[in-house]
């Protein structure tokens, strides 16, 4: 089995743990966190009807990967870059999704304020009359 990839943040929608994942320079969410974000009872059977359904849609912003449980344990899953997130909850038929929507609307601004925002570079200092010398 594939290396698996841990979260690299952890994120809380109604008191559900959302993992975000990175791979492949793109941020992911795992079917199974959407499914249960949505409330879907069983989010299992719940997020692979609805990829079932689109999956001419959603192809291109799903892939498999081997994520890292909280367990510990590694397991193969179905994850969703931000449009493909967006398209799951427009596809549900829940009554959180119009919530979760605009939880996601939001999420990209939330990870960048939580990035540490790099120092400015100090400004050098300004000259003084004595620094100055004329142009020869």
């Amino acid at each position: 089995m594939a290396q698996a990839i841990v979260p690299a943040t952890t994120e809380t929608f109604n008191d559900i743990p959302i993992h975000i994942y990175e791979h492949e320079g793109k941020r992911w969410i795992a079917g199974c966190d959407l499914g249960r974000a949505l409330g879907m009872s069983n989010h299992r059977t719940g997020m692979s009807s609805i990829f079932t359904r689109h999956k001419d849609e959603l192809t291109p912003h799903t892939t498999d990967c081997v994520l890292q449980s909280v367990d510990g344990k590694a397991r193969r899953h179905k994850v969703y870059d931000e449009p493909g997130a967006y398209l799951v909850t427009m596809f549900a038929n829940t009554d959180r999704a119009k919530e979760v929507r605009l939880w996601l609307a939001n999420l990209p601004r939330l990870l960048r304020e939580q990035q540490p925002q790099p120092a400015l570079p100090s400004s050098p200092a300004l000259s003084t009359v004595a620094d100055r010398r004329p142009l020869a």
